[in-house]
């Protein structure tokens, strides 16, 4: 698998052999909660709020790392990081680029739930 595939396969197959469909439940959850913790993420980065964003990009990076979202995990994790040490020159660039994971996370999570 690449580490660029939006989803780990791996992660995804354990928890749909231990979930079954609960697992869609808990896809489409994420679906819904990570757009508006996106907007606040962004909100967070214009306005250089390092509390902020280390809070959200924990939180979505929690959420994406249980639900194989391996992209988006690894980028949260970086903001995360980056905003522990107050480091929030390039938090704006960073958040565009979660959004963009998320993205094509979306499409590869609707996929699964459909296939």
């Amino acid at each position: 698998m690449s580490a660029d595939a939006p989803l780990n396969a791996e992660t995804v197959n354990e928890l749909r052999e231990i979930l079954e469909e609960g697992l869609d439940e808990l896809f489409e959850e994420y679906l819904a909660d990570t757009p508006k913790q996106l907007e606040q993420m962004r909100g967070a980065a214009e306005g250089g709020d390092a509390a902020a964003l280390t809070s959200i990009a924990h939180t979505l990076k929690g959420s994406s790392g249980n639900l194989g979202v391996a992209v988006v995990y690894e980028l949260c994790r970086q903001l995360e990081e980056r905003a522990r040490a107050a480091d929030t020159g390039d938090a704006a660039e960073r958040v565009a680029a979660i959004e963009s994971a998320f993205a094509e996370a979306r499409t590869a999570i609707q996929a699964e739930m459909n296939g």
